[in-house]
């Protein structure tokens, strides 16, 4: 993000699913969601097809948070 700095990271949600952070990053609030670690069933937790339909109402006039990015390697949590 250009040089901008984390000025905070907190869990957030109450439930045991798929982990969501509120990273507070220059002025800005976004919301991350990950797989949760381990072994999980096939489709369980899937983010993909979450940011995908999110990424789809973009400019439909249906009121849902703008998709940045999706990180679909393991190996590279948090992205470049």
């Amino acid at each position: 993000m250009g040089g901008a700095a984390c000025r905070g990271l907190r869990r957030i949600g109450g439930g045991l699913s798929t982990p969501t952070w509120l990273v507070e990053w220059s002025g800005a609030q976004l919301v991350a969601r990950e797989k949760p670690d381990g072994p999980i069933l096939p489709g369980a937790h899937a983010v993909e097809p979450e940011f995908r339909v999110l990424r789809a109402l973009a400019g439909t006039g249906v009121p849902a948070p703008r998709a940045l990015r999706l990180e679909e390697d393991a190996a590279n949590p948090g992205g470049a």
